[in-house]
């Protein structure tokens, strides 16, 4: 009868044990991991902290070869890039998306970094991926140095994917 009422409170004492054991997601990993390009700061303290972002999602998908990504996206804060160059005023809405790969030994790679715009008065998204590594580097390099001259390197890169946005 002893070891029946020992059973009774062990079990699930060991089963709320277990359940309260946290394993990192794989958001949390690639939030928590750092670039091979630049280990000063985490990605998700980089890109969470990034000045001209408004509104920031991170969301997870595994695709069919069993690749495990994280889609960071950044709502761009057009009013502070405006300062740089006016013919942002076309803008109604722009905004930068990560693709991170996290590898089975949590390390991370960038797969893609896209811009994706849209005009006022128009319904259409346009975007423009980069995904050559050298271009890849040094735009997620300038979102992780958040100083006073990556939203004059962003409102460069967008006029240079977008050409519709410069003056005429």
């Amino acid at each position: 009868m002893k070891n029946y009422i020992l059973y009774i409170i062990i079990i699930p004492y060991l089963a709320f044990c277990a359940s309260s054991v946290h394993a990192k997601t794989d958001i949390e990993v690639v939030m928590d991991g750092r670039l091979p390009y630049d280990k000063s700061i985490a990605i998700g303290d980089a890109f969470n902290k990034f000045r001209y972002f408004e509104n920031k999602t991170w969301k997870f998908r595994q695709e069919e070869d069993k690749k495990r990504l994280v889609i960071f996206t950044g709502a761009l804060d057009l009013e502070k890039l405006r300062q740089y160059n006016r013919e942002l005023i076309k803008l109604k809405a722009a905004f930068i998306k990560v693709i991170f790969v996290k590898n089975i030994d949590n390390s991370i790679d960038v797969r893609s970094l896209s811009y994706h715009i849209r005009l006022r008065g128009e319904f259409n998204v346009l975007s423009c991926v980069i995904e050559t590594p050298d271009s890849l580097k040094y735009s997620v390099l300038n979102i992780c140095r958040n100083d006073s001259k990556s939203g004059l390197i962003i409102t460069h890169e967008l006029v240079s994917a977008f050409p519709l946005l410069e003056t005429r």
